[in-house]
C-alpha cells in the first residue's frame, strides 16, 4: 500500500476567513482573512538592499514572498518577519469583501523565523529575534511576536534607531483581537 498525502482539506473558506485563525493544512500552515472594502488595506512591505519595497495594491495579487526576505503586511503585523521558508501572500477583492490568504510551510527544513525591526526612516535594521520554528511550528511564533512587539513597545531605548536617532512606531501582533489599546491605535495608523 502506498501512503499518499491528502491533498485537500476540510473547512470552508468563507468561515475560516471570518474566524481569522491559523490553520494546519497538510504541511503547510494557512491563514485567510476578510476586510471590509472600507477597512485600511492590508500592503505588503519587503526589505531589500536598495530599501523598503511597498507591492503596489491591485484587486487581484499573489506573491511568493522568498525565503530570508524580511517583510511585513500594514496593518495585519508589525514590525517585520523574516523566515527560512518562502511565503505565499494572496490578495482577492470580492463583492462581499478583501480576502487574504498567507500560506507557509512547515516542514522539518524549516529551521527558524525572526521578528525583524526595521527603522522606517532609515531602513536600518534595528532589533532581530530569533524563533525556532522547526521545534515549535509556526502557528506558536506568532504569539512569540506579540512578546516581542509589548517588550519593544515598552522600551524607549529599544525603539531608538542607532543609525538615524528617530523613535521606531510602536507596534502590533498578528491578532487585532490580542491588540492593548495603543497597539490598536498604532494598527490603524500604520
Amino acid at each position: 500500500m502506498i501512503n499518499e498525502p491528502i491533498l485537500n482539506y476540510d473547512f470552508p473558506l468563507r468561515e475560516v476567513a471570518t474566524e481569522g485563525e491559523w490553520h494546519q493544512a497538510n504541511r503547510y500552515s494557512l491563514w485567510v482573512g476578510r476586510q471590509a472594502a472600507t477597512d485600511p488595506p492590508y500592503e505588503v512591505v519587503e526589505a531589500h538592499p536598495q530599501g523598503l519595497v511597498r507591492l503596489p495594491l491591485k484587486e487581484r495579487l499573489m506573491r511568493l514572498i522568498p525565503a530570508k526576505t524580511p517583510f511585513r503586511i500594514k496593518h495585519l503585523f508589525a514590525p517585520f518577519r523574516a523566515s527560512d521558508a518562502d511565503m505565499v501572500y494572496i490578495r482577492a477583492a470580492m463583492e462581499d469583501g478583501v480576502f487574504h490568504t498567507l500560506l507557509g510551510a512547515t516542514s522539518n527544513e524549516v529551521r527558524e523565523d525572526a521578528v525583524v525591526w526595521i527603522c522606517p526612516h532609515c531602513g536600518e535594521e534595528m532589533r532581530r529575534k530569533i524563533f525556532e520554528t522547526r521545534k515549535h511550528g509556526l502557528i506558536a511564533f506568532w504569539p512569540f511576536m506579540l512578546e516581542q512587539v509589548r517588550e519593544f513597545n515598552g522600551s524607549p531605548a529599544q525603539r531608538k534607531c542607532g543609525a538615524c536617532g528617530k523613535l521606531h512606531p510602536l507596534c502590533y501582533g498578528f491578532d487585532t483581537k490580542l491588540d492593548q489599546t495603543d497597539e490598536a491605535a498604532a494598527r490603524a495608523e500604520w
